[in-house]
């Protein structure tokens, strides 16, 4: 597989709505930092809307789509899994579709990991809009005990929003 120096991995269930926004933000974000080279992995999650022939129609006219189709809604984490497993870029973000997080943040988080040498970057939310308040006490929740189960100091409130460099992905793709 060619390296190439960026992937961005985006599981979809059911956005349609927002597929062409989405892909014309990323694209204008991957080409700032990484002209020599990108790819956007759309990995299908079992959508019921018409999210992957809208994503078929991405991969025809533009060569840097990747789109990928489960056979069924494995979930979220499973459908990034299958993006992360399959993307050869050097450096990877992570992001929903749904466009919560800014994908024009990617050159400041591409300049912090030069800046601190750092194998993940993490997008923290300042706010979670649109979520309600049990989401919010659930997600809190979620990340408290995570933090308690892991020796691994892991920041609190993060989403999936974040860049990777290929050295951790390749640690995390190495756990069973």
């Amino acid at each position: 597989m060619t390296s190439l120096p960026l992937s961005v991995v985006i599981p979809c269930y059911n956005e349609e709505a927002c597929l062409e926004e989405l892909h014309a933000r990323v694209s204008r974000a991957a080409q700032a930092v990484s002209p020599a080279g990108y790819e956007i992995v759309l990995v299908n999650d079992g959508s019921r809307d018409s999210s992957w022939e809208m994503m078929q129609k991405l991969s025809a006219r533009d060569p840097h789509v990747v789109a990928i189709n489960l056979s069924r809604n494995h979930g979220h984490q499973l459908a990034l899994t299958a993006g992360l497993d399959l993307c050869s870029g050097d450096r990877i973000l992570i992001i929903d579709a749904d466009l919560q997080d800014p994908p024009e943040l990617l050159p400041a988080m591409m300049a912090e990991m030069d800046r601190q040498k750092a194998d993940v970057v993490y997008g923290l939310r300042r706010a979670r809009a649109g979520e309600t308040a049990f989401k919010r006490a659930t997600a809190k929740m979620f990340y408290r005990g995570l933090s308690k189960l892991s020796d691994i100091e892991i920041p609190r409130d993060v989403g999936d929003f974040r860049l990777m460099s290929r050295r951790a992905l390749d640690a995390l793709l190495s756990l069973p």
